[in-house]
């Protein structure tokens, strides 16, 4: 008898809905890892951290969710929103603005790290 040993098909990543790239959800939860997750839905692509204060500001806190609404690598299909609040002087929470650019890099890191995930794929369906 001749074996032939089937190769093993490649792994796409974690299972995500037909409308979202499993390549930028992985990315996503990479990148957002810091904050840890207050919830993830991978079949709607849509993904919120929990509340967190940067390093050395206990009065401030903020929260991201992203939503990846495509499964192609651009940025057209990642919508990142950052929510920020300060702490009044009566210890209160309330909304505040935070800058675009702040959002915007964010949103770069994310496609950053699919850009990454995405090459080492590549790379190891070469080999």
């Amino acid at each position: 008898f001749l074996h032939i040993a089937k190769k093993a098909p490649p792994d796409f990543g974690p299972h995500t809905g037909p409308g979202v790239s499993p390549v930028l959800w992985q990315a996503t939860l990479d990148t957002l890892n810091f904050a840890g997750m207050d919830s993830t839905d991978p079949m709607a692509g849509l993904a919120v951290t929990n509340w967190y204060s940067p390093k050395g500001k206990t009065d401030e806190r903020m929260r991201v969710t992203d939503f990846i609404k495509s499964r192609a690598l651009r940025s057209a299909s990642l919508v990142v929103t950052i929510e920020r609040q300060m702490r009044d002087a009566s210890g209160q929470w309330k909304d505040s603005t935070i800058d675009q650019s702040v959002v915007d890099s964010l949103a770069n890191d994310i496609l950053q790290r699919a850009r990454q995930i995405h090459i080492a794929r590549i790379r190891a369906e070469q080999q």
